[in-house]
């Protein structure tokens, strides 16, 4: 399964993330880069910041050094601060893609104000194998 894919499935079926948005099955709205225009807050936006290949001293190596940043947008706190914690969990030392445990590097706290919400970040980053389908 492609990098994109993983990431998608995982959080978006997670029975965490799921109760963390109140729901019991199906799928949480979760999406990648952008929400749809009729998206209902608290949704979740993921993006791949940063893909680097991990290069060694004979020359290319099929490793990957990928960034990964999750947006919760929420209009209460608390809510976003219980999905992002839920993401948290449901990522922190999974593999994904064939490649090395997910770790987490980074959370940050933001206010949206052109659309009245927060905006809980999570940073992640996993080497993985860039070959892996």
């Amino acid at each position: 399964m492609a990098l994109a894919d993983e990431i998608q499935t995982t959080v978006a079926t997670d029975s965490g993330v799921l109760s963390a948005f109140g729901l019991s099955s199906g799928y949480a709205p979760v999406y990648p880069v952008r929400p749809p225009a009729s998206a209902a807050f608290p949704f979740v936006v993921w993006s791949l910041i940063a893909s680097t290949p991990e290069d060694i001293h004979v020359g290319p190596a099929a490793i990957d050094s990928t960034l990964l940043q999750f947006s919760v947008l929420a209009q209460d706190y608390t809510t976003g601060a219980a999905i992002r914690k839920a993401i948290r969990a449901t990522l922190d030392g999974k593999s994904l893609s064939g490649g090395e445990p997910v770790t987490i590097i980074a959370e940050r706290d933001l206010t949206q104000p052109t659309i009245d919400a927060f905006n809980l970040i999570l940073e992640a980053h996993v080497m993985r194998n860039a070959l892996a389908t």
